[in-house]
């Protein structure tokens, strides 16, 4: 079916102010706060980080094993290797995820947002800034106070909080997908319109849910 692209339930999904955000995995929470106004964030993942890079990490564990252990080492020197190649592997994930973070936001022009001391301190990148912070909404507004950003009405709501992608308003050609959606999830009078997110296919409505979700936002 046919869809207008660029229109959500609330706005078209533009940056807010140019800004724009990718924050690592431990602030999950605020990139879907900051989304739900707006603000183009995206969040970097491992989950996201290539199997053959992971793989590489795996393979590079396995060698020093070997120098180690040996190719039949003791239980014990086995065990205690074990033990610290499982530190080894977390950290070689995590720098790998940081710099995967840091070339995407060289590359879209995002400012990081991290609550990771080691890596604010690291300084790879220097448009990082360390949210000091607990808790979703604090946060939320701890950055919005530092990078002055202005809340505007017709952009709460204009991206998907799942996954940071735009909106594409169901047409009448979507008749049978958005019945197929009512049936399954709408518990109220039928909504006037129907938006599928571009990025991971998810449809939003205007109910009440959203409502309240709006009204959270705007308080």
């Amino acid at each position: 079916c046919e869809s207008d692209a660029g229109v959500g339930p609330q706005g078209s999904g533009m940056a807010l102010n140019g800004r724009k955000f990718i924050c690592d995995d431990m602030l999950e929470g605020l990139a879907r706060q900051l989304r739900s106004c707006g603000v183009d964030t995206e969040v970097s993942y491992v989950r996201d980080i290539p199997a053959e890079l992971l793989n590489a990490i795996d393979d590079s564990l396995e060698k020093k094993r070997l120098e180690v252990v040996g190719g039949h080492g003791e239980c014990l020197a086995e065990a205690k290797w074990a033990k610290e190649a499982r530190s080894r592997r977390k950290l070689n994930v995590r720098e790998l995820q940081m710099r995967r973070m840091v070339e995407k936001a060289e590359r879209e022009n995002r400012v990081i947002l991290t609550a990771d001391k080691r890596l604010y301190q690291r300084q790879l990148y220097d448009r990082t800034y360390l949210v000091s912070s607990s808790g979703k909404r604090k946060q939320l507004a701890e950055v919005i106070a530092v990078f002055r950003i202005s809340i505007q009405e017709d952009l709460l709501f204009s991206r998907c909080i799942l996954c940071n992608g735009t909106f594409e308003l169901l047409g009448d050609e979507c008749e049978e997908e958005k019945r197929e959606v009512q049936l399954k999830w709408c518990r109220e009078k039928t909504p006037e319109n129907f938006w599928r997110c571009g990025r991971c296919a998810k449809i939003y409505w205007n109910g009440a849910r959203y409502k309240k979700s709006l009204d959270s936002v705007r308080s």
